[in-house]
């Protein structure tokens, strides 16, 4: 049986799984199959390394502080603090940019396990520079 789990959001590392799947990836996180919550607080920039998509969740980009640029298809959104992205389920997407310092929540549902990855031929082609 599951148990709650209340802790404040202290930075242990770059991004934390505070809501997980089912094997969660350190003893702070929460086990679940239907919801991911990832905590991402980091002072180095990051991307994803290719596109992907998820087969059943809609993915939902919430910055708290600094900027996410975000390809979705071939359009390029700016998420800056206090702004949210969705993207619904089977939309390929891929992070490009993270600008630091940088806070933000990633939810993920109905599925914590549906991400399909593109090949790296694939990926969003879309310039970095804006």
């Amino acid at each position: 049986m599951r148990k709650p789990i209340h802790r404040k959001l202290e930075v242990t590392t770059d991004h934390w799984a505070l809501i997980s799947g089912r094997s969660p990836t350190d003893a702070l996180s929460f086990p679940s199959e239907r919801l991911q919550v990832i905590f991402n607080h980091t002072s180095t920039p990051w991307q994803d390394a290719v596109a992907h998509a998820h087969r059943e969740s809609d993915e939902i980009y919430i910055v708290l502080e600094g900027k996410m640029v975000i390809a979705v298809d071939s359009e390029l959104f700016h998420v800056a603090a206090n702004e949210v992205l969705c993207v619904p389920s089977g939309t390929v997407h891929q992070l490009m940019r993270v600008e630091v310092p940088h806070r933000s929540l990633v939810l993920r549902s109905p599925s914590v396990s549906d991400k399909i990855e593109e090949a790296p031929s694939e990926s969003v082609t879309i310039a970095r520079s804006a």
